[in-house]
């Protein structure tokens, strides 16, 4: 078929961007010749990805991210080549230990309101004063803490004084306070000098301002308006020095992003405005792209076996596959499920606290029609053996640290992980081990957006999947939620299963293990996914154990060596005895657009790569040939 080897094989040589770090190299960024790209760019997002929060200090996921990294500026900036460079910050270092990080700032950076009137200078006090809320029980509740606990002098002790205070107490506290200056290691020498102290070698300390726990919060914000206003901020009340004001927002249906007229970034290229609708149904991106009401979409599977398998398609030889979102989607267990009457589901809470039962569902699930459902043209390259992500962490003889988990798993990555023989093995195991404890068929609750019919088809494919083992064995039920999977579902505990994927917040593996370890107030998932700390079976005994052999790791920080291999015995053990299942790569999606995906920002790790900030775009979407220029181009260095 025409271009057919052609698309396959520029599917399979992409390359993904390495990240690395630098101290006052300014960043490449790639700049139109002509200028005949678009001044107003229209994006899209499903309905479940729409904002939960205007505010990024207490934000953890890329749905807010993506929009509210346009509103406000970090410290360091990475390029379309994942290299850092200056941004608020102009210059920094550490000294030779890695355990003090020395920030210079600039001095033109200020705060305006949502009408673009000026309200404050933007200086080193507003990171100590983000820390200091992140930090605050009363103020943040537990989100993003777990970097700042990890790295950050005092940072845990701090945390744990603020939750023995009232919350009267707890909300007047102020950065300024000695109780947060003596114990926390943010300095601030002077109004544009920034300096953390680690609580111990961080080598990778400066990957950690692409996080949203280094974004700054102006304490005169926080002054004018109050703790909680401030926490439940909306875009014509919250305060912003990044490129873009948010405006014109309705939850649920869109919002704009106009150009910030005040951004100290005069010779970047911004979009006069970006306008991101909000869309019930994930499958209407195609038709809205085919009218030109959105300028780029993710095809799914009836449209591109349409335009595939049609040669004469207008739009048969502009596929392309750009660079996607980097992250390993996983299927978590919830291992301390409720009823819908709020009383433990112990049918299914003894059933997934048996390895057996987890296990037959790892080697027993033939996943290739959930890949094909994103991938029709090559479903098995979207196959993930791993939590983390490649081209992250690197080994000093190069090898990456995805590849020493691979091959501590217990079976041939080559040949990959469906064994139907061993998953009903398994079966037969748990169903004699768990006789007399658990009624078969055990029930299998799976949340989905109502209304949302691309989440309706995806849940539908997984149930295939699921009962492949036998509905004797797995019954799988797809349920709803109105609005808020978090409020609905995750908090109440009703789901069995949930599926997601982590975008590396830094360059280190320890910040995926941190999501789903027990223990731990931060750790995102394993709090509202999993509910681990509260489970009382014998999942309790393994995770321990996973979470013990992640900690041992994340000690040692004088050997990078020593380190990764220790967390990738983590990390291993947590695959092979199934507390997670990996199930797909996610970026590897074909698409339509006027887009130059090689040309925007681009990292393995942190929340800019949704900055619409130098992007490279067309009035008419991009050929497979343009974009196999592009790649091309990128990897000679010349965008």
């Amino acid at each position: 078929m025409k271009n057919a080897k052609k698309l396959i094989a520029f599917a399979l040589s992409l390359c993904l961007a390495l990240s690395a770090c630098t101290k006052t190299e300014e960043p490449k960024t790639s700049q139109q010749g002509e200028d005949t790209g678009l001044s107003t760019f229209v994006d899209w997002v499903v309905a479940s990805e729409d904002l939960t929060t205007f505010l990024i200090q207490h934000s953890e996921s890329e749905a807010n991210a993506r929009v509210l990294c346009n509103n406000i500026s970090p410290l360091l900036e990475y390029n379309n080549h994942g290299v850092l460079g200056p941004a608020v910050a102009k210059e920094w270092e550490s000294d030779e230990t890695g355990e003090t990080w020395t920030f210079r700032l600039r001095e033109d950076v200020t705060w305006v309101d949502a009408s673009g009137e000026f309200q404050a200078n933007c200086t080193a006090h507003d990171w100590a004063t983000a820390m200091e809320w992140i930090l605050n029980y009363h103020k943040n509740g537990a989100a993003n803490t777990a970097m700042p606990f990890r790295t950050i002098a005092g940072a845990q002790e701090y945390y744990d004084y603020t939750k023995g205070l009232s919350e009267e107490e707890g909300k007047a506290l102020k950065a300024t306070d000695s109780t947060f200056t003596d114990v926390v290691g943010v300095e601030v020498p002077d109004d544009y000098t920034l300096i953390y102290h680690c609580n111990g070698p961080v080598s990778y300390f400066d990957t950690l301002t692409a996080c949203a726990c280094l974004y700054p919060l102006s304490q005169a914000q926080i002054d004018k308006q109050g703790v909680d206003a401030v926490f439940a901020q909306q875009p014509d009340t919250m305060w912003y020095n990044g490129p873009y004001l948010t405006q014109n927002f309705i939850r649920g249906n869109s919002k704009d992003l106009v150009r910030n007229e005040s951004y100290w970034d005069k010779d970047c290229k911004l979009f006069d405005r970006v306008t991101i609708l909000v869309l019930e149904d994930g499958n209407k991106d195609d038709a809205l792209f085919e009218t030109g009401e959105v300028d780029r979409t993710q095809l799914h599977d009836s449209t591109l076996r349409m335009i595939y398998e049609n040669e004469d398609h207008p739009y048969h030889d502009q596929l392309v596959m750009v660079r996607g979102s980097l992250g390993n989607q996983i299927m978590m267990f919830n291992y301390a499920k409720n009823k819908e009457d709020g009383t433990p589901d112990m049918n299914w809470n003894e059933a997934v606290a048996n390895e057996a039962f987890r296990l037959s569902l790892y080697y027993g699930m033939d996943l290739y029609e959930f890949w094909a459902s994103r991938n029709y043209i090559d479903p098995a390259s979207c196959q993930a053996h791993t939590f983390s992500i490649s081209n992250l962490s690197v080994f000093s003889d190069g090898k990456d640290y995805t590849e020493r988990v691979k091959e501590l798993l217990n079976y041939d990555t080559e040949k990959g992980r469906y064994d139907e023989q061993k998953g009903q093995q398994y079966k037969e195991q748990a169903m004699k081990e768990l006789e007399g404890k658990v009624t078969f068929p055990v029930e299998v609750d799976y949340y989905v957006a109502s209304g949302n019919q691309s989440q309706l088809d995806a849940a539908n494919v997984l149930k295939g999947c699921m009962e492949s083992l036998g509905t004797d064995y797995i019954q799988f039920n797809i349920k709803t939620f109105v609005s808020s999977i978090r409020n609905e579902v995750n908090i109440p505990s009703l789901h069995s299963i949930s599926i997601g994927a982590w975008g590396a917040d830094y360059g280190d593996p320890q910040n995926f293990l941190t999501t789903i370890w027990s223990g731990d107030d931060g750790a995102s998932w394993g709090v509202y996914q999993e509910h681990i700390n509260e489970a009382t079976t014998a999942a309790v005994d393994a995770f321990a154990q996973f979470s013990d052999l992640a900690r041992q790791g994340m000690e040692i920080t004088g050997d990078k060596d020593e380190r990764y291999e220790q967390l990738a015995q983590a990390e291993a053990y947590a695959i092979n005895h199934a507390l997670i299942i990996p199930l797909r790569l996610i970026g590897m999606n074909w698409s339509l657009t006027k887009t130059n995906a090689y040309a925007q920002p681009y990292a393995s790790y942190g929340v800019q790569r949704n900055m619409y900030k130098n992007w490279q775009t067309s009035q008419e979407p991009y050929t497979t040939e343009e974009y196999e220029q592009f790649q091309a181009d990128f990897e000679a260095g010349k965008i």
